[in-house]
């Protein structure tokens, strides 16, 4: 069996670091607030430099986003659905060959509908 290592990175220098050792790279942004959606150009630039399989993090900074990482945080609401499908789109644009996201429900499941 294969383990897969995807290593989270906030900018091009980690990503080059990393690069050698990982299997994909979760291009984020602010790694220190548990990251947010990457810079666009972060995505190109990953997708270019290294060769490896990028995956984009979503987590929107959308109004009203909640910076704390409690479930609330990641309730589905159909602002933040719109902004996580114009994001994945983005990032497809961008280079991205898959992207990872929360989604929750109210009582704090995963939304398999939204997601």
């Amino acid at each position: 069996m294969h383990a897969t290592l995807e290593v989270p990175v906030d900018c091009a220098s980690a990503g080059r670091l990393a690069g050698p050792f990982a299997d994909r790279l979760e291009a984020c942004d602010d790694l220190p607030s548990e990251g947010w959606s990457p810079r666009w150009d972060l995505v190109r630039q990953l997708a270019a430099d290294t060769g490896i399989h990028v995956v984009a993090m979503l987590r929107p900074r959308i109004p009203g986003a909640m910076a704390e990482l409690v479930p609330e945080a990641f309730r589905t609401t159909p602002a933040l659905l719109e902004a996580c499908l114009r994001e994945a789109d983005e990032a497809a644009r961008a280079g991205a060959r898959s992207v990872a996201l929360s989604l929750l429900t109210a009582d704090a499941h995963v939304d398999t509908d939204a997601c």
